[in-house]
């Protein structure tokens, strides 16, 4: 929330700007304005097309799509090709990763299971399954989260999977590498899968968020226009469709910068 009301308060800020700029602002001034919130090229996406159908000038932005400049493209190119570069050589590191003798890695695996590993018995079972990861990743690829950002989290998920296996005190040690493995696999899945719902959960609420707030600001101001008056929050209720509750939160999140008439 507190990421939304900032987004808010830079998302009028903006508009103020391109007002008093002849209605026009360019996409560079845009990215750099909400460049302390990183948001990604999609969400940025928004914020053009908020502002190209608030009827202001987006330069760069035309008919809704986002001309490349020869250095965005090369800077676009570089960062697919740098980031392409690094997981293939990750890949090809941890195939190149010696797999610990079977005996080694059982042992490990027994004293994960029951609660006593060390730092080097744990480093040995995350070693071994660094490739599930991977493979989760690539999986999960193309579903609007970068394999950087599934590798990251699959890493992460790895390392608390085997912390978490560590704590259950389990003295069941019937094939413990197949019950390590099992386990660690299901619960990387499941970090993964989570990790990317949220991503594209977030995206959808910001979107949202984008078009409600354009939406009652486009009321604020034909209201304003029909009744000679600021409008109340009833009004503006019954002329969005959107609740009261939603609308106030819409104008705390932009700092209160949105006018609302009392009554």
């Amino acid at each position: 929330m507190d990421k939304q009301k900032i987004f808010m308060g830079l998302l009028t800020d903006i508009v103020e700007i391109a007002r008093v700029n002849d209605n026009s602002i360019t996409t560079e001034e845009i990215d750099d304005y909400f460049s302390e919130i990183n948001l990604d090229d999609k969400q940025l996406e928004y914020v053009y097309e908020y502002l190209y159908k608030s009827n202001i000038t987006v330069k760069g932005y035309v008919n809704g799509i986002k001309k490349k400049s020869s250095d965005d493209s090369v800077g676009l190119q570089s960062g697919a090709v740098e980031s392409s570069v690094r997981i293939k050589q990750y890949r090809k590191n941890v195939k190149e990763l010696e797999p610990a003798a079977p005996d080694v890695l059982e042992k490990a695996c027994v004293a994960v299971l029951n609660g006593y590993a060390n730092d080097a018995e744990k480093n040995i079972v995350i070693e071994n399954h660094l490739a599930i990861v991977l493979n989760k990743a690539k999986q999960y690829a193309n579903r609007g989260v970068s394999s950087d950002e599934l590798i990251q989290e699959g890493n992460l998920a790895l390392v608390m999977g085997v912390n978490e296996l560590n704590s259950l005190g389990t003295c069941d040690n019937d094939n413990p590498v197949k019950k390590c493995r099992n386990y660690l696999e299901e619960y990387i899945k499941r970090a993964i899968v989570e990790f990317v719902d949220k991503s594209n959960e977030e995206e959808s609420d910001m979107y949202a968020t984008v078009a409600k707030a354009g939406l009652v600001n486009e009321a604020v101001k034909t209201l304003a226009t029909e009744y000679g008056r600021i409008a109340t929050l009833s009004e503006l209720s019954e002329f969005t469709h959107i609740s009261e509750e939603e609308i106030m939160d819409i104008v705390r999140m932009s700092g209160n910068k949105i006018e609302i008439g009392k009554g």
